[in-house]
């Protein structure tokens, strides 16, 4: 096999709308609390530090809970291997998946056709990696694992990752 070089594509949340949502009613919720919270401090007898520490706790809280929305998508393809994670926060990343060449059964443009075919292998999860971009090519693969489950990775591929993707395994690609 030729000397393969690495490809990596960083793709952000497909759902950013519906996470922008979210992030906002959170920020109102906490700040609603918060008024509560030191509304509550002249209302009644309790130590304003007890509620400062509240607010602390819900403050860190909020934030870890706003890092969680923020997520990326990344596959990376490598000499024999392709890898998929998702990045939370830009700073942890949690692997998805990874698979050897040799796991590959199917690596299509996607089309009708490709779907069907990659849908009758009966894949136990699938990854849609792509962006809201529809001027670039979309393609999918099917690995298999050592425990014979199937998954389906759809993904936007560029020239030189479909060109690393047949030297991996030509005998899965599909062209149609």
């Amino acid at each position: 096999m030729t000397d393969l070089s690495f490809y990596e594509n960083v793709l952000p949340s497909p759902n950013k709308k519906k996470n922008t949502i979210i992030k906002i009613a959170l920020i109102l919720l906490y700040a609603l609390v918060a008024a509560i919270w030191i509304l509550s401090a002249f209302i009644s007898k309790y130590n304003p530090a007890i509620i400062l520490f509240v607010i602390a706790l819900l403050s860190l809280a909020l934030w870890l809970i706003l890092r969680r929305f923020n997520v990326e998508f990344e596959y990376s393809v490598s000499d024999s291997e392709i890898t998929l994670a998702k990045i939370y926060g830009k700073s942890r990343r949690k692997e998805i998946f990874s698979a050897d060449a040799d796991d590959i059964l199917l690596i299509a443009p996607e089309t009708e056709e490709n779907i069907k075919k990659a849908e009758a292998y009966q894949p136990r999860a699938k990854y849609r990696m792509c962006s809201q971009n529809t001027e670039k090519k979309v393609w999918i693969v099917v690995f298999e694992n050592d425990d014979e489950d199937k998954f389906l990775f759809t993904f936007e591929a560029e020239d030189y990752v479909t060109k690393i993707l047949k030297q991996l395994k030509p005998s899965a690609i599909s062209f149609r």
